[in-house]
């Protein structure tokens, strides 16, 4: 699922918040690479919130995952593998995730 030769890449962005680290998040965070492999993804940005130049950030962390086409990241998001570890996250944070399309290359 390599991007060829240009097209539009996508992004998920995530801000979190509220979390509450323990094993199940370290688990997750530990798991979640693998998910993306199939589907192209790398991580550009997974780390705390940061430095805030204007207003106010929402979260304590932010991530930035890059994928070949927004659809790759729809893809992943929807697979089995990622499904089957999304709930040791959303049990110990809470945040947004959201899919944005890049600039053509």
């Amino acid at each position: 699922m390599d991007r060829v030769g240009g097209g539009t890449p996508g992004y998920l962005v995530a801000t979190l918040r509220d979390l509450d680290p323990g094993e199940e998040l370290a688990r997750y965070a530990a798991e979640i690479e693998a998910t993306l492999i199939p589907y192209g993804g790398r991580f550009l940005v997974r780390g705390p919130a940061p430095e805030v130049l204007e207003g106010t950030w929402p979260a304590e962390a932010v991530v930035i995952i890059e994928f070949p086409s927004a659809e790759h990241v729809r893809l992943w998001y929807a697979s089995p593998a990622y499904q089957e570890i999304r709930e040791l996250r959303t049990r110990h944070s809470d945040g947004m995730l959201a899919v944005v399309e890049g600039l053509p290359t």
